[in-house]
C-alpha cells in the first residue's frame, strides 16, 4: 500500500529527520496534519520529536504549540489511568485473577522511555478462562460496568468494561481470555505458555505483568492482520502500531529474536509476520529489523500463512471456522453465529432492548441480507 503525503511526513519526524513542513501556515493545513497525528496515535511522539531534534525547529510555532498542548493533556491523563491500572491489578491479583498486560499497556510501560508516548483506548487485560467469572466480579466490585462482550462462548473472546472516576475521567478495559477474537490467531499459544513467558511491570506496581517481548511481537504483527482482515483494510497500518513493533524489534535480546523465529515457525504465521515487519521496515527501517526480515524470509515456513491474507470473504470464513478445534466447538461456533448471546443483542440494538430477542434476532438478519445485496452490486 503506497505511503499518503501526511504519512510520509508523519513518519519523517518519527525518525527524527530533518524534515520541512510541507503545507501552507493556513490553521486548516495544522489542523489536518495534527488529525493525521491523531488518527494515527503519535502525537506524543511528534511533541517529543519537535522538542529534542533542532532542525524540527524550523517548523510552524503554532504547528508545534498545539501538538505540546495536546500531548501535555494526554500525559495529565496517563498520570490518573496509570494509577488506576495500578489499582485494578493490586485488586484483580488478591482475588486470585493474577492479568498480563497486552499491547498498548504492557508496551507504553516496557519498552517506551515514558509511558505517556504511548497512548490507548483503553488497557487490556489477559486472564484464564477459567477466572473470568471472579475477574468480572471483582471489576464491578471497583465500579466498572460492562459496555460490550462476546456475541457467545466461541463468537470473541473478550468484554469491554468501563468506569468514570470522581474527576470525571474515563477508564476503558479490555478482559480478554485468547490473545485475538480471530479465530486463525486465538488458538495459537496457550495461556500457560504466556504466562511463563510473563515479565514484570515494576511501573505499575508489583502485581503487574505484561507479555514477555517474543509474544508481544508476535502479537502486534496478528493484531496489525486481524484489524486489517476482519474490520478494515489499512486500519492495522495505523504509525503508533507499526512503531510499537520497531521498538520491540529494537528492544530484544538475540535469544529472544531466535525464540520469536521459531514461535512464528510453529504457529505457522511466516507470511503474516513478514508482511508486518515489511510494513514497518517501509516506515521505520533500522538494521535489527531489515535482519530479521531477512532470516524469516530465509526459512522454509515463510509462506505460511499467506492463504488467509489472500483469501476472500467467504474463504476466510472457512479458515476461521478450520482453525477452531472440532468438532463441538464449531458446531457451538456457527450456532451462535446465528443465533448470538441475548445480552450481545441487547447491547448492540440499545435502543431497541425491550423489544424481544426475535425481533432483534430479525433485526440482524434483514440488516445482514442488506450488506449481502449492497456487496453484489458493487
Amino acid at each position: 500500500m503506497a505511503i499518503g503525503n501526511s504519512e510520509q511526513l508523519l513518519c519523517a519526524v518519527l525518525r527524527h529527520e530533518n524534515a520541512e513542513w510541507t503545507g501552507s501556515d493556513d490553521p486548516a493545513a495544522f489542523a489536518e496534519f495534527l488529525d493525521a497525528g491523531r488518527f494515527h496515535g503519535v502525537i506524543p511522539l511528534l511533541d517529543a520529536a519537535f522538542r529534542s531534534v533542532p532542525d524540527l525547529a524550523a517548523w510552524p510555532v503554532e504547528l508545534r504549540s498545539q501538538c505540546h498542548s495536546a500531548a501535555l493533556a494526554h500525559a495529565g491523563y496517563e498520570l490518573a489511568h496509570g494509577a488506576e491500572i495500578e489499582r485494578v491489578l493490586s485488586e484483580l491479583a488478591h482475588a486470585d485473577v493474577p492479568p498480563q498486560l497486552l499491547k498498548g499497556t504492557g508496551l507504553a510501560y516496557g519498552i517506551y522511555p515514558s509511558p505517556v508516548l504511548r497512548p490507548r483506548a483503553d488497557t487490556d487485560l489477559l486472564i484464564a478462562r477459567d477466572v473470568r467469572d471472579r475477574a468480572i466480579r471483582t471489576l464491578q466490585t471497583l465500579g466498572y460496568l460492562r459496555v460490550g462482550g462476546p456475541a457467545g462462548e466461541f463468537v470473541g473472546y473478550q468484554m469491554q468494561f468501563q468506569r468514570r472516576d470522581s474527576h470525571g475521567l474515563v477508564h476503558n478495559l479490555d478482559l480478554h481470555w485468547r490473545i485475538s477474537d480471530a479465530q486463525s490467531f486465538a488458538w495459537l499459544i496457550s495461556h500457560t505458555e504466556l504466562t511463563q513467558a510473563a515479565t514484570a511491570v515494576p511501573a505499575l506496581g508489583r502485581f503487574a505483568l505484561r507479555l514477555g517481548n517474543v509474544h508481544a511481537l508476535l502479537l502486534s504483527l496478528l493484531h496489525r492482520a486481524g484489524t486489517n482482515l476482519f474490520q478494515s483494510p489499512g486500519l492495522g497500518d495505523r504509525l503508533i502500531w507499526l512503531y510499537d513493533t520497531r521498538l520491540l524489534v529494537q528492544a530484544m535480546t538475540e535469544d529472544e529474536l531466535d525464540a520469536f523465529r521459531n514461535v512464528v515457525e510453529t504457529a505457522r504465521v511466516g507470511a503474516i509476520a513478514l508482511e508486518g515487519l515489511g510494513h514497518c521496515d517501509e516506515r521505520f527501517p533500522a538494521p535489527r529489523l531489515t535482519a530479521l526480515i531477512g532470516a524469516l524470509g530465509s526459512n522454509p515456513q515463510a509462506r505460511a500463512g499467506a492463504e488467509l491474507l489472500s483469501a476472500g470473504r467467504l474463504r476466510r470464513e472457512w479458515l476461521e471456522l478450520l482453525a477452531i478445534p472440532p468438532v463441538v466447538p464449531r458446531l457451538a461456533y456457527l450456532a451462535e453465529r446465528a443465533f448470538p448471546s441475548g445480552e450481545y443483542m441487547r447491547e448492540r440494538y440499545a435502543e431497541a432492548s425491550a423489544r424481544s430477542l426475535a425481533f432483534l434476532h430479525s433485526r440482524r438478519w434483514l440488516e445482514g441480507l442488506g450488506k449481502l445485496v449492497q456487496s453484489s452490486r458493487r
